[in-house]
């Protein structure tokens, strides 16, 4: 049986147009490092006489990565967003991300930064984890 630690996991990032090859993310906050939102898996409907009909919608998938203030990949947002508003127009981005201690590996394509924590927030006496999310046209998980 495997362990449920996310600290063996590897997110690399590749951006069209900013960093043609795959940065790898360092810095995880430890709290929370990466969490794909939910998305829909398929659309439903009923009719009047209680018969229930269904459909398949593609949909994006959110991806919301967390690196702590002093993270040396937080860079790498800060690029990417200066360069979406410098050019005024976005950037597409894949990622790939490997979890080994549960054996999955996921392929995130075509994605758009969506969100970005321009800065750290200031609490108490340290600096806080910034956030970001890409929202994805599709993931793809496989075995490690």
């Amino acid at each position: 049986m495997g362990t449920l630690t996310a600290g063996n996991s590897v997110l690399t990032l590749t951006v069209n147009g900013v960093f043609p090859v795959p940065q790898k993310l360092e810095g995880y906050s430890a709290t929370d490092a990466f969490a794909a939102g939910d998305t829909t898996a398929g659309v439903v409907v009923m009719g009047l006489d209680g018969k229930l009909s269904g459909s398949y919608v593609p949909h994006p998938v959110p991806l919301t990565i967390t690196l702590q203030a002093d993270s040396p990949s937080a860079v790498i947002f800060d690029a990417w967003l200066t360069a979406q508003q410098s050019a005024r127009q976005v950037f597409y981005a894949n990622c790939m991300l490997s979890i080994p201690s549960v054996g999955s590996k996921y392929a995130f394509t075509r994605g758009v930064l969506t969100s970005a924590s321009v800065l750290p927030a200031a609490a108490q006496s340290q600096l806080q984890p910034r956030k970001w999310t890409i929202t994805f046209e599709s993931c793809s998980p496989s075995p490690i």
